[in-house]
């Protein structure tokens, strides 16, 4: 129970003591929650605990692999991994790893699985990165399975084989037969690719052909859309709906040892920021401190165009926005001090977050939460 309350801690959770005693009493019966007892035993007896059967769950998973790691097993050896457990991180509201496994025993080639695995092993990527990588290996997987030999034999791989993987991709849907951008089969045929590359770095390739690699005919072209369609702004009408209900912004939300009358100010600076600026959500959550330039009596706002790889933008704004970001730095003045706070207008929850920046995902959810609580909200044309 200490070692589930330990973890609980390392990743900012909730704890609530009255659960805590509710579970005390329940589990005294058992001399061992991992020797003496199986998960659904331990499940029967706090029976109707919600918030005490979650904690329970989460806590048999990270003694399970504290149990093994003590007999010397390395839990990454098992081709299935309790993300949580292993304290993968993910860029997730409070900073919070991700719950769920990551099953390996979808990729069919062992050559291929345990060069994936050993990436996994070497880099200790977030959970949402190795995610996307084992999407990729498998997609990659699965194109050579249809291929003579199927891909189990790796000394007999060819540039063909790559050259059919490539193309697979190239045509790769969702699996309600939707497609697929071609930046994001792009960006899973070069993850594939990063994989190899590393199992050649490491020497776990050495029976793979040289032949067997990427080439530029290989390339899959990206579509370059008009991301500034007039049709992806939310009327003006809405937004001041909106602006009449953000004293509702943010009524339950939480954010690390934040005051909840400080939490509420942070999102509402967020959303003032996003609807006076119209960047995007990364680009106002990934603000420094110094980001407000005086010039000659006017503002810029300096901000980091992640998408186009250009930093350090100037952007001109006035006097009520430029009050938003200085009335937010007092309250960031009294914020508890962390690791990355210094640096960042709006800095992680914690210094165990995988972002050093509030969560883009965070900054959807409480904006979605909002929106979705109002009553009503009139648009400008009958929908």
């Amino acid at each position: 129970m200490l070692l589930g309350l330990q973890q609980r801690d390392a990743i900012a959770g909730r704890v609530v003591p009255r659960v805590m005693r509710s579970l005390a009493t329940r589990l005294t019966g058992f001399s061992s929650l991992i020797l003496s007892a199986t998960e659904a035993e331990v499940m029967q007896a706090i029976e109707g605990q919600t918030n005490g059967r979650y904690f329970c769950g989460q806590t048999l998973r990270y003694l399970r692999v504290a149990f093994d790691e003590f007999n010397g097993i390395d839990p990454t050896q098992s081709p299935v991994w309790d993300v949580a457990a292993l304290g993968i991180a993910a860029a997730t509201k409070h900073g919070r790893r991700r719950s769920g496994t990551i099953d390996f025993t979808q990729i069919r080639q062992p050559w291929l699985r345990e060069v994936t695995m050993e990436w996994a092993r070497s880099t200790r990527p977030t959970a949402h990165r190795l995610s996307v990588r084992l999407t990729a290996c498998t997609q990659a997987s699965r194109a050579l399975s249809v291929r003579p030999g199927e891909g189990m034999k790796p000394s007999a791989l060819k540039f063909a084989d790559m050259t059919a993987v490539a193309d697979y991709f190239s045509a790769l849907n969702r699996a309600d037969v939707t497609e697929y951008t071609n930046k994001y089969r792009s960006s899973l045929l070069t993850g594939f690719w990063q994989v190899l590359e590393f199992g050649r770095q490491a020497g776990l390739m050495d029976d793979v052909p040289g032949v067997f690699t990427r080439h530029r005919s290989h390339r899959i072209v990206e579509e370059d859309p008009n991301e500034d369609d007039i049709g992806k702004a939310i009327p003006e009408s809405v937004i001041r709906q909106l602006d009449q209900k953000m004293h509702q912004l943010a009524d339950e939300a939480t954010y690390g040892a934040l005051e909840p009358a400080d939490i509420k100010k942070l999102f509402r600076t967020i959303y003032m920021l996003l609807r006076d600026t119209g960047r995007r959500p990364r680009e106002i959550a990934s603000l420094k401190v110094d980001c407000l330039e005086h010039v000659d009596g006017d503002y810029n706002l300096i901000w980091d165009n992640h998408k186009g790889k250009r930093l350090r933008r100037r952007l001109p704004i006035d006097s009520g926005t430029v009050k938003t970001v200085q009335d937010w730095l007092e309250v960031h003045k009294r914020m508890p001090r962390s690791e990355h706070g210094g640096r960042y207008l709006f800095p992680a929850p914690t210094d165990r977050s995988a972002e050093k920046y509030i969560p883009t995902l965070a900054i959807s959810r409480v904006i979605r939460q909002w929106a979705d609580a109002i009553e009503h909200l009139d648009p400008e044309v009958p929908d």
